[in-house]
């Protein structure tokens, strides 16, 4: 019998589920973790979940704050997203740090006894609470380092001592995200593409990205598709004008597929 290990994000759920596949059995590896958007395995195993703790504390959609809808029309930058939010965050909302008191994180599950049920988590990487900051919806494992997605940035993570907690951070690619938009317009679908390039994914909250090489790639209104090298370098728009695109698979032909979130169902 083939054997699936997954994390069960609903602690009411039975352990043996009824609606499993024909020769597959579901187990549950962990039930501590919270509001967890996205996993990765490293090449140890060892497995990474991102948790959101800023959804709707922070992380805010401008069908709960229709008096902000005319700045958010004309924010050109992240920064121009921050100033509205300091400037409503007493004014409307009654608390100057709203945006600022919840934080992001990742997660380490390890199964040290080889029992199939993971340890409870370890904390590898937080403090992911600016203004601008999250959801974080995206990770990947690579060669001692894990990439993940929370507007504006990629970041890069790296444990250097081996001890399950990031030690270093620092900030791929910026600018990813410089409007409210509506929730899980986000960052997503970080993946390796057939190339050898990282791409992702990010929905209609618009981009202003200057890379490396000084090229700015702006669109303050679209969702897209992009791609770069693996340390961030030689960014580009691999599609535009989609309004909320997820995951991305690419199939033996090197072709590209993401579900874009059109219906809001």
């Amino acid at each position: 019998m083939r054997s699936i290990s997954a994390l069960l994000l609903l602690a009411t759920l039975p352990t043996q589920s009824s609606g499993a596949p024909d020769g597959f059995q579901v187990d549950v590896f962990s039930d501590k973790v919270q509001n967890a958007t996205a996993i990765c395995f490293d090449s140890k195993g060892r497995l990474y979940v991102t948790e959101t703790f800023r959804w709707r504390k922070g992380v805010e959609d401008n069908r709960d704050h229709t008096y902000w809808i005319m700045d958010d029309l004309a924010a050109d930058t992240t920064a121009d997203r921050v100033a509205y939010y300091t400037k409503y965050a007493a004014e409307k909302l009654g608390d100057p740090d709203y945006f600022t008191k919840e934080s992001e994180r990742v997660v380490l599950l390890e199964d040290p006894d080889g029992d199939g049920v993971a340890a409870p988590p370890r904390v590898f990487a937080e403090g992911f609470s600016a203004p601008e900051d999250g959801p974080a919806i995206g990770l990947l494992a690579d060669e001692g380092r894990i990439l993940m997605a929370s507007v504006p940035h990629i970041w890069e993570l790296q444990d250097e001592d081996g001890d399950g907690i990031s030690e270093a951070r620092r900030k791929l690619i910026s600018g990813l995200g410089i409007k409210t938009s509506l929730s899980g317009h986000d960052l997503h679908g970080l993946i390796w593409g057939p190339d050898g390039k990282l791409y992702f994914t990010l929905g209609d909250r618009g981009y202003n990205v200057t890379t490396r090489e000084g090229k700015v790639l702006k669109n303050t209104n679209s969702g897209a598709a992009f791609r770069c090298d693996p340390d961030g370098s030689n960014l580009e728009l691999f599609y535009h004008n989609l309004r909320n695109p997820q995951e991305i698979a690419f199939n033996e032909y090197g072709d590209l597929f993401t579900v874009d979130n059109n219906c809001d169902q």
